[in-house]
């Protein structure tokens, strides 16, 4: 009997560290994702400042390609966001309907899903891949405007 209950203790602390680097990894792409969308954010407010009240040029296509990129990059950010707190109130629903003996009652959990795992990486690679597009755009942007700079030209001085 007892060696029945140290399998039992030694099976739910393998539980409890899985359970915990399941939180670590959520936590830690969770901040990947608020990042990600701060930067989009923060870049495209940088590119209307620096493009305010200049002329329109065909290079300027580049930096508007970027921002369009960041923009549909932050709303797939929003949207992973949304399927992950969607998928936290389910199974806490879920959690609802457990007996206290440990008899399931209702639905299983969703986080190990192999769909909700899917989408959620789908939409992670997306928002990813939209920032580092949006990024590349911006750079051939600077790149063409640095190219196209003509510095002032000084009069001579004459003595």
């Amino acid at each position: 009997m007892d060696q029945v209950q140290a399998n039992i203790e030694m099976q739910n602390r393998v539980d409890n560290s899985v359970l915990q680097l399941k939180q670590q990894h959520s936590n830690l792409e969770e901040k990947l994702d608020y990042w990600i969308m701060a930067v989009e954010t923060a870049a495209v407010g940088f590119s209307v400042q620096q493009t305010a009240g200049k002329e329109w040029h065909c290079r300027t296509l580049w930096l508007g390609f970027a921002v369009i990129t960041w923009g549909i990059g932050f709303f797939t950010g929003y949207w992973r966001q949304r399927a992950l707190i969607s998928n936290v109130i389910a199974n806490y629903d879920a959690v609802k309907n457990i007996d206290p003996r440990g008899l399931r009652l209702g639905s299983t959990l969703l986080t190990d899903s192999p769909q909700f795992r899917g989408k959620a990486d789908s939409l992670a690679r997306r928002h990813i891949c939209l920032f580092m597009i949006g990024a590349v755009l911006f750079l051939i942007w600077h790149v063409l405007e640095m190219c196209n700079y003509v510095p002032p030209v000084k009069p001579p001085v004459v003595p």
